[in-house]
């Protein structure tokens, strides 16, 4: 869903006492006190090992002319943001309910006979006329018009949807809300797909690769037919949005579940591309990336489009999944076992998907939910908050909450959603997710991108794969067993559910099976680490029995490492963590190595490859920020700019003037005295995916407004 807050701006310059450098002569409105507001946030700076090759997807093409106006200082100079860029990403809504106007959702007690929409002449609302648009499973999608015949506006949308709510014989009427996915960023292959490793799932792959009788539906803005797919595994799909507009494929619903690209006002997501390769890409075939199951069936149903999708889409779509009947579609011939949906926006349960979700519950389906990126409750978070469903969380690389993920009771289990913000395996790539992407020119790769619409998929995956060891399972018991043996060590006070997914355990127990003898897992077999900053190493005994662990340094400077423990005791499915700290005051400017040597009580040893990198005091490591206002034309300029020092933290305070802006910032990684170049760090607020607009008023502080500076380097195909 669109997340639209504004703030405004003002010029900012924190500066050592040495003084600041030279900054462009750039005016803004003086404006008075008494309209002006506060704008408060911090910068943080992606660190990562050497060779990083950068430039942001879909913003890079206009960065040479922002550089060209803070070079020169001339307000107006250029016309930054093309149309395409002129609006807020498509993300969860934080913000206010969304949804169609002169649009309900109205179902009758009395329910009519599949495809008979007589009862629908019973509803009646004096001084609107009510028109039948389409329907599913006896819920009727109603156009509301005023006397004159002109569709009504949102308040009168409202009005009528109580009008009929309040009425004996209607049974719900709702309000056909705009939905969206959960998603961010960009990158590539197996061994960068460091999300597997903390869910153990490749003990669960000894165990299962899943099964072709096992049909995983993936609601979402449809799919491209990437190279890593194949095509002998999918069933044909289903476009289920209704508006040809938003489907931007020149009709409605139709036979083609193509992502149709440009769903997001600054590019296309490829969303659905992305999740569908985390479930099911081709695996163990030497190319591209692996996905969680190898072997079942994909369904993929189109549901998202331009700006989103609505709730009335979205309840078709998981209808026609599960083998319910939609009208004017043909009915599924392979109705889903598992759905997976990473969408949502915010709002109480929505009785469409329920009604849904209750019938996908008696036919052996089970829904699987992303739980939002918010940062705050999912209880206020639909679907996630409809009782029935698998609410998933996300985690970064350490397992603790993304700082993105939303949280609560509503949470079924957390799972790796990725935090770009770090690079803790020294890849010199952020950890996000890793799976098939499409680039900004329409060319096939694989890509990082972090969200609970990443850590969904996991879930699902794994859940078919319990599916073909218990082909019964249910969504109680999958439920159950998801709860019972995830891995406790990764709670957090905000509540994460029952803790990280653990795929091993859970498809032993869908099995019927124990866990076995004792085993270590670790969390990664690459660690890198910047400067003296810690980093966590996470271990765990995926077998049953106790299991000892002795750690050790070894490796070219086993010197420069301390541990937090040398022993670690683990008893079945227990996870603990261990701080390994390195020691670098003494050391110049370079790259240095060492190894962690792990032996377990059972089983063989393993190594963990550490890279410990000192870079150049960080004063040398300027950020430019800018503050682009918005013209009535729709474009932006540049209308303030300044240097953020070190000595800071990057943080800043802003007070301006009321108003809308986008906020970007850049480093100099290079040294060149030039910004924007290839290879350097850049962060919009939220991000470069998510170009939102942001407006302070009068009188208010606005605090928060933080984001990250982040590279990205295109991979490729790796195959």
């Amino acid at each position: 869903m669109n997340r639209i807050s504004c703030w405004s701006l003002g010029l900012v310059v924190l500066c050592a006492a040495s003084g600041c450098p030279s900054v462009p002569a750039i005016v803004t409105d003086a404006g008075s006190v008494a309209s002006t507001g506060t704008v408060s946030g911090q910068l943080t700076l992606f660190t990562a090992g050497a060779g990083l090759q950068a430039a942001p997807p879909r913003v890079w093409s206009f960065l040479p002319a922002l550089a060209l106006q803070l070079r020169h200082g001339i307000p107006g100079a250029e016309r930054l943001l093309p149309a395409a860029l002129r609006t807020t990403g498509t993300r969860f809504q934080s913000g206010p309910h969304r949804f169609r106007s002169g649009e309900l959702l109205v179902r009758l007690k009395a329910r009519a006979s599949r495809g008979v929409a007589a009862d629908f002449l019973a509803l009646q609302v004096p001084g609107y006329r009510l028109h039948l648009l389409g329907s599913f499973a006896q819920t009727f999608l109603v156009r509301v018009e005023n006397a004159a015949g002109e569709l009504v506006n949102a308040d009168d949308t409202e009005g009528v949807r109580g009008l009929l709510a309040a009425r004996s014989d209607v049974a719900f009427a709702e309000v056909n809300a705009l939905h969206d996915k959960t998603a961010v960023p960009d990158d590539a292959l197996y061994a960068r797909q460091w999300h597997f490793a903390p869910i153990n799932l490749p003990a669960a792959w000894d165990v299962t690769t899943g099964s072709a009788s096992v049909t995983v539906a993936v609601i979402d803005t449809g799919i491209k037919m990437h190279p890593d797919f194949d095509a002998a595994r999918f069933w044909p799909g289903y476009d289920m949005i209704s508006d040809p507009a938003r489907a931007q494929d020149g009709d409605g619903r139709d036979a083609d579940p193509t992502d149709e690209g440009n769903d997001e006002p600054n590019g296309s997501s490829w969303h659905g591309t992305h999740v569908t390769g985390t479930i099911g890409a081709a695996s163990n075939n030497t190319n591209w990336v692996t996905g969680v199951d190898w072997t079942c069936k994909i369904l993929p149903v189109r549901a998202l489009g331009k700006g989103g999708g609505t709730s009335f889409d979205i309840a078709s779509a998981m209808a026609w999944a599960v083998g319910e009947h939609v009208s004017g579609v043909p009915d599924n011939a392979h109705p889903a076992q598992v759905v997976n949906m990473s969408l949502g926006g915010s709002g109480a349960p929505v009785q469409a998907y329920q009604d849904v979700i209750d019938y996908g519950a008696t036919h052996g389906a089970i829904f699987v939910v992303a739980a939002g990126n918010n940062n705050e409750d999912a209880a206020n978070t639909t679907p996630c908050n409809q009782p029935g469903v698998l609410c998933v969380g996300a985690v970064g690389p350490t397992g603790v909450r993304a700082p993105y993920s939303n949280f609560g009771a509503a949470v079924t289990v957390m799972a790796p959603g990725g935090d770009m913000t770090h690079d803790l395996d020294g890849d010199g790539y952020p950890d996000g997710v890793l799976s098939t992407y499409l680039d900004a020119n329409g060319g096939y790769v694989a890509g990082f991108l972090e969200g609970t619409s990443m850590a969904s998929p996991h879930v699902a995956g794994v859940v078919a794969l319990m599916k073909s060891k218990k082909p019964g399972l249910s969504a109680a018991e999958a439920k159950s067993i998801l709860q019972a043996t995830a891995n406790t060590a990764y709670g957090c006070p905000e509540g994460c559910g029952a803790g990280l997914l653990d795929a091993y355990a859970a498809v032993q127990a869908a099995a019927g099976a124990s866990t076995g003898v004792a085993h270590l897992s670790v969390s990664t077999l690459k660690l890198s680490l910047s400067g003296s900053a810690p980093a966590t190493l996470n271990l765990t005994d995926t077998g049953g029995d106790t299991l000892n662990v002795d750690l050790a340094a070894t490796g070219t400077r086993p010197d420069l490492l301390t541990l937090s423990a040398l022993t670690v005791t683990l008893t079945g499915n227990q996870s603990k963590s261990v701080q390994v700290t390195a020691n670098t005051s003494a050391l110049a400017p370079g790259t240095y190595s060492a190894t962690l040597h792990l032996t377990p009580s059972v089983g063989a040893a393993l190594d963990v490859a550490v890279t410990i990198g000192v870079t150049p005091p960080l004063t040398d490591k300027q950020a430019l920020y800018a503050l682009m206002k918005a013209l009535p034309d729709g474009g932006f300029e540049v209308a303030a700019a300044g240097y953020i020092l070190p000595p800071s933290g990057y943080k800043y305070s802003i007070t301006v003037d009321a108003g809308t802006f986008l906020a970007i910032a850049a480093v100099d990684d290079n040294g060149n005295g030039q910004y924007f170049d290839p290879g350097e760090r850049v962060g919009f607020y939220r991000n470069t995916d998510d170009l939102e607009p942001l407006e302070v008023k009068v009188g208010q502080e606005t605090p928060g407004i933080s984001f990250n500076l982040i590279p990205y380097t295109p991979l490729g195909s790796g195959g």
